[in-house]
């Protein structure tokens, strides 16, 4: 806390109108043609073909002195990882050992080490395991690639840590369990089971493109690997070069010392390299002390993929992941302002219990957007801050008028402020709200101002306003402290109010005990 440092702003009190006119605002542009003029203003082909291909990029700056030791070392140290591993993968894929160690020579092109994973199929099919994976190969690259040129990388944001925790935990069971005949020597059933991102997927999807001509399985990043391959000093792709090589090098001539390799020796190297994935069950304790929304998808996602398959987990855990976003989006962070004494801070009052309510202003501040979907939850947010309901007031107004007595615990409030600086977006459904709001209240006599409205909220207030041609006055503040002082100076209060309201002097002396905030 600084005490020394005192923030003294002499200004005229503006209300946005004035902003924009003192301050020459003027709309962005927002055509089509404009829009494609800036994105590709300093479009080069050479920094295009750098993104997508790495290597262009890092080699011509690579420091050899610097970086060599490190990324042959750890392309030595991944490449004895992927021999057991990828021969232990392939067997999880029921296809023959050696198709694990293909997979890694596609690898280079990736900018992550490679994790198979596939799911068992019976031998009964007219095909053979290799030829259906040759296939699936083939179809993951074409998916791969297509999702590359249309940029649907962003697809991964919808996919929350507790999702992919969950997730993965999930599925790490699932190859547990189908590892157990091969660590017992059991004959059993078999049964149906099953990162930059867009440049992955481009990698990913050329690499399995060409794998699938040479009879591999599809490929996907490996963590185990790429810790151990960071772990050990890599730093640049060329790890993944020397890897490739080495590999290269037991496919030709080290290969056939490795056939008699016992399976329950592959399948003993898939449980170990699941460690990791297990361990994500902590993830749980974490997500439930953080949020329990993310627990109850991480849950969702764990038993869906346990009770029913995979790819019904992923499914769920993504349904509960929208429906997540969803209440968080219908239902934003809403909170009564009060000032702080001394000061023109205004903060939430269920939050700051020394603040001091203005008499006869109540301040609402709301965060997040204001749209069809959220403009009932708005609206009687608004109200139970404001503790005055206009609608029930007008009747009790009109009551009145009969000569029946109805208690008025209302009068006080004489002018309503809307915070919306920390509006993100309003649509013409949440003008169409504010601006009914506006009118009933304005019907018992009380004014409302709206305050902190950022460009693209005033832009659509004022579009509104003149596509439908209405009336009604939006009163628009650059803050709320502009909005208090204005309804001050302004005699929108009454007398009898302004007589009661302290000074920020008075207050500020009323409470010395929180003075110098």
């Amino acid at each position: 806390m600084t005490n020394n440092i005192e923030l003294i702003i002499r200004r005229p009190v503006y209300q946005q109108e004035d902003i924009d006119r003192y301050y020459d605002y003027a709309e962005p542009d927002k055509s089509i043609s404009r829009s494609v003029k800036n994105k590709y203003k300093n479009f080069k082909i050479t920094s295009c073909l750098k993104k997508s291909l790495p290597i262009l990029d890092w080699l011509p700056n690579y420091q050899w002195r610097n970086d060599l030791l490190g990324d042959i070392a750890a392309g030595i140290t991944v490449a004895v990882m992927h021999i057991p591993q990828g021969m232990a993968y392939a067997m999880l894929g029921n296809v023959p050992p050696v198709v694990g160690i293909n997979i890694n020579q596609e690898n280079f092109k990736n900018t992550n080490s490679s994790l198979l994973i596939n799911i068992q199929e019976s031998n009964t099919s007219q095909y053979s395991p290799l030829e259906v994976a040759t296939v699936v190969t083939f179809g993951v690259a074409i998916i791969q690639l297509i999702m590359y040129v249309l940029r649907l990388g962003l697809i991964s944001s919808l996919l929350s840590d507790a999702l992919v925790s969950g997730f993965t935990t999930g599925a790490a069971v699932h190859v547990f369990t189908s590892q157990i005949k091969d660590l017992l020597g059991l004959e059993l059933i078999k049964r149906r089971g099953v990162l930059k991102v867009i440049y992955e997927l481009m990698a990913q999807g050329l690499g399995n493109f060409v794998g699938s001509f040479f009879s591999c399985m599809p490929f996907t990043a490996s963590l185990s690997r790429s810790l151990v391959q960071t772990a050990v000093g890599g730093k640049t792709q060329l790890a993944s070069l020397v890897s490739c090589f080495l590999l290269l090098f037991v496919l030709l001539w080290i290969g056939p010392l490795l056939e008699p390799l016992p399976r329950c020796v592959l399948a003993s190297i898939i449980v170990v390299a699941l460690k990791g994935m297990f361990l994500q069950v902590k993830d749980l304790i974490k997500f439930f002390k953080l949020s329990a929304s993310d627990a109850a998808v991480w849950i969702a996602t764990f038993l869906t993929v346990i009770i029913l398959d995979v790819e019904y987990g992923l499914l769920v855990g993504a349904i509960f992941c929208l429906l997540k976003l969803i209440m968080l989006s219908m239902k934003p962070y809403t909170c009564k302002l009060a000032v702080v004494p001394g000061t023109e801070l205004y903060l939430d009052t269920n939050r700051y219990h020394k603040t001091v309510e203005i008499p006869g202003v109540q301040m609402f501040h709301y965060c997040g957007g204001l749209n069809f979907a959220t403009k009932l939850h708005f609206k009687k947010q608004l109200v139970q801050a404001a503790g005055v309901d206009p609608l029930k007031k007008s009747s009790n107004s009109y009551k009145s008028e009969s000569k029946e007595v109805i208690p008025d615990d209302t009068k006080t409030l004489q002018v309503l402020i809307i915070d919306f600086s920390a509006l993100i977006h309003m649509d013409p459904a949440g003008v169409a709200t504010v601006r009914g709001i506006i009118q009933d209240y304005i019907k018992i006599g009380v004014y409302v101002y709206l305050a902190g409205c950022s460009g693209p909220v005033f832009e659509m207030i004022r579009k509104c306003n003149s596509v439908e041609k209405v009336t009604t006055v939006f009163m628009i503040f650059p803050t709320v402290n502009d909005a208090v002082n204005y309804a001050r100076n302004e005699n929108v209060i009454s007398s009898a109010s302004i007589s009661t309201w302290p000074t920020y002097q008075q207050i500020y002396d009323q409470n010395s005990s929180i003075s110098r905030l």
